[in-house]
């Protein structure tokens, strides 16, 4: 996946989420969940939901592309 010039860090945590989607098919890691290199993936992912309204256009319509992405995980336990 060809990446827009975001923030380095932005790139770094959602090419962790590329990653862990092709192992586990989906983008919602638990809140607790770090990568083998110690990146803290499931608080990433809890601050990019909790960030919405403050990321880019093109930040939300990338994460938007990953498959299964939600803002909300309230709509799954609803």
């Amino acid at each position: 996946m060809d990446l827009e010039p975001f923030d380095d860090s932005w790139n770094e945590g959602f090419e962790h989420l590329i990653q862990y989607c092709k192992q586990m098919g989906h983008t919602r890691p638990p809140r607790s969940h770090q990568t083998e290199s110690g990146f803290k993936l499931g608080a990433w992912v809890s601050s990019q939901r909790a960030r919405r309204e403050r990321l880019t256009e093109e930040q939300r319509k990338t994460l938007e592309g990953m498959p299964g992405w939600i803002w909300s995980l309230v709509k799954l336990i609803g």
